[in-house]
């Protein structure tokens, strides 16, 4: 649920391919309901849980990146697969979000390398993208990811997947 003007609005994203890339619509239900919330899992009050969000559609990684805030996740883009394992190699995350198209690397190709590094194999992998089909989601998760979501998606669902992985991060900790 978003809120505008102080009440909650059920928001359903989609993307539609098109001849120079993608088109994402953001659809706003026209009567505002009760909000449901989405299972949620306090990080730790010192650490935020950072995620690296991978896409090349900008308007895509905007809206998951406010959505991602706005429930105190630290949110870092990158807009291909090589540029997100520069900055994952670089930097520490707790999660990935990724899409599958993307020039220079594309998804299939990060996750592989991401799995093939001794430091990222355990990050935890969340694919969000418009492909479709039990063959892409067989062969994502025997590449490693650990979760896979197609576009559009609705956004109560991306928060419980994602919160489900720090859930089980918890219990693992624990």
């Amino acid at each position: 649920m978003w809120t505008v003007k102080g009440q909650p609005v059920e928001v359903h994203l989609s993307s539609r391919p098109t001849r120079d890339g993608e088109q994402i619509v953001m659809q706003m239900a026209g009567t505002p309901r009760a909000a449901v919330a989405a299972p949620r899992v306090d990080p730790p009050a010192k650490t935020r849980r950072r995620i690296l969000v991978t896409d090349d559609e900008p308007i895509t990684r905007m809206l998951v990146k406010l959505l991602l805030e706005r429930e105190q996740f630290d949110v870092v883009e990158a807009t291909n697969g090589e540029q997100a394992l520069q900055i994952a190699r670089r930097d520490r995350f707790d999660l990935l979000l990724i899409d599958l198209n993307m020039p220079v690397m594309d998804g299939y190709q990060a996750i592989h390398h991401l799995r093939n590094d001794v430091r990222l194999t355990t990050l935890p992998i969340i694919v969000l993208t418009a492909e479709e089909g039990q063959h892409v989601e067989r062969r994502v998760l025997a590449l490693g990811a650990n979760d896979y979501l197609v576009k559009p998606f609705e956004p109560e669902v991306l928060l419980a997947r994602v919160n489900a992985v720090f859930q089980r991060l918890n219990m693992m900790a624990a």
